[in-house]
């Protein structure tokens, strides 16, 4: 009887243990099919279309590459600007990652390096990138994302609005301290008693800037669409012009003669940046149409159109929101501006 149950004890526990082991595969399967569901999880707005430029209008722009690019979630601001020959984007390559900073060859569209963090808006000169997230601002090397310094906005809550670099000054502004001019080199404010106002009369601070040498451009919202405008910086706000219909979806990228933006209206304007005069247009197919390709009125996607131009090397970079697509163009478009 003893060995008949020392058996019976024995049978049992193996089959206790034999349980166990197999409960523990089973859950250790499931554990493993959730993190590669979490992996695999779609986390960016789906293409609604794939576009392409209208054959008419390659005399000028000549169509360099395109790729999948997902930015509609990822920047307030400015979303991409591109120097040297290369361009730097804010967002993912992948449907499932959420992204950071990327730099990509202008000329192929390569990915350089990436450096995965929460980036609210982005400016570059030629000595640095310089990129904003929640407080805090920082300046990184162009080669290799690596930290030059980094620099935090007075007060509590005072997430970067914008940031632009033009020469040695750092254009900045927080949601919560206003505008104030920074040294590029160290990220100190110049005058904090004396921030920097960087707005001409009607001109609301959901309105984002180009800022150059001499002008000052606006164009799309954080969450509306607008007319395109430009002005005169020095000595005084001066109006140059402003576009008739409020159907501009993008940022405005500037180069010393000409100004690029996007519309509703399916085109890819290029205007004169001292008189506004149209001097040349290319059309995206299919339709852009926001209003037919979008359940509401507004979106998230609404904020993944972006224009950057590198003026030395004649490239123009677009980004389209609807279709997740990044394209990169030489420039054709003879520009004799006076």
């Amino acid at each position: 009887f003893k060995e008949r149950g020392f058996f019976i004890y024995t049978q049992k526990h193996m089959k206790t243990k034999h349980y166990q082991a197999y409960l523990f595969i089973v859950l250790f399967s499931i554990l493993l099919s959730s993190c590669k569901l979490l992996e695999d999880k779609i986390i960016w707005p789906e293409a609604l279309t794939t576009h392409s430029v209208a054959q008419e209008d390659n005399h000028l722009l000549d169509l360099l590459w395109t790729r999948e690019v997902y930015t509609s979630l990822a920047s307030e601001g400015t979303g991409m600007v591109a120097i040297d020959g290369n361009v730097f984007f804010l967002g993912s390559t992948q449907p499932t990652e959420r992204g950071g900073l990327i730099a990509l060859q202008g000329y192929d569209g390569k990915i350089l390096w990436q450096k995965l963090d929460s980036f609210r808006d982005i400016s570059a000169n030629s000595e640095a990138l310089y990129v904003g997230g929640q407080s805090w601002i920082f300046a990184l090397t162009l080669e290799s994302g690596d930290e030059i310094w980094s620099t935090k906005l007075p007060g509590l809550r005072n997430n970067v609005m914008y940031l632009y670099a033009v020469d040695d000054i750092l254009y900045t502004a927080g949601s919560n301290s206003g505008e104030h001019l920074k040294n590029v080199k160290t990220g100190e404010i110049y005058d904090v008693s004396q921030p920097f106002r960087s707005l001409p009369p009607g001109i609301l601070a959901a309105y984002l800037p180009t800022i150059t040498k001499d002008k000052i451009f606006y164009g799309a919202g954080k969450d509306a669409f607008s007319s395109g405008s430009a002005w005169q910086r020095q000595p005084y706000y001066d109006l140059l012009w402003k576009t008739e219909e409020e159907n501009v979806i993008s940022n405005i990228a500037a180069s010393d003669k000409v100004a690029y933006f996007l519309t509703y209206n399916d085109e890819l304007l290029m205007l004169d940046v001292n008189t506004g005069e149209r001097l040349g247009i290319i059309h995206f197919e299919p339709s852009i149409n926001f209003f037919e390709n979008f359940e509401v009125s507004w979106s998230s996607q609404h904020r993944g159109y972006h224009l950057a131009v590198d003026d030395k090397n004649n490239l123009l970079y677009v980004i389209l929101g609807d279709s997740n697509q990044m394209f990169a163009f030489q420039i054709l478009l003879d520009t004799e501006v006076e």
